[in-house]
């Protein structure tokens, strides 16, 4: 169980506060919820049941595990999708699985796909790496207690010096 005051990662939603657990009976709940706020965007509250808690919050990485996982990020696999259609359901999936590692390989996936060379993204492609980034640099920004706009630099220092190493 969550406590308040602690932050937690809301699948889709990137980085919250648990601000109380109460019973929003003026949303029409009558079971006890975690109202959370998002750390990145002022004046939002969400309510997740305490009870579907374990399926739409997890704990953030510790610092450790971040700096793992950024060190990972040259490795980890390219999806496997040919087109739209292929690649929705997939897109939809990882951003609700809430997992950091799928989301890192989406983004290298959106930026190596073949033929890419020498073309830019798509509005639909930019979009969706976008919104990758966020939740992934949301909770980097936040365990590696560094602001938010330096957390691309901060990645490609950290590769800089593994490979230096």
């Amino acid at each position: 169980m969550f406590q308040t005051g602690q932050s937690v990662f809301y699948k889709n939603m990137g980085v919250c506060e648990i601000v109380s657990i109460c019973t929003p009976t003026d949303k029409g709940c009558s079971k006890p919820c975690y109202m959370l706020r998002p750390l990145s965007t002022n004046g939002s509250t969400f309510y997740v049941p305490v009870d579907r808690a374990d399926q739409l919050l997890r704990a953030l990485l510790s610092p450790d595990e971040a700096l793992k996982l950024i060190h990972k990020m040259p490795t980890m696999e390219l999806l496997a999708f040919h087109n739209i259609r292929e690649r929705d359901p997939i897109v939809k999936e990882i951003f609700k699985s809430g997992s950091q590692e799928r989301l890192i390989s989406l983004m290298r996936t959106m930026h190596t796909k073949p033929g890419r060379e020498g073309k830019s993204l798509t509005a639909k492609e930019t979009e969706i790496l976008g919104n990758a980034e966020k939740l992934l640099y949301d909770e980097l920004s936040v365990v590696l207690d560094i602001p938010y706009s330096e957390v691309y630099c901060y990645i490609e220092r950290e590769l800089t010096k593994k490979v230096a190493t």
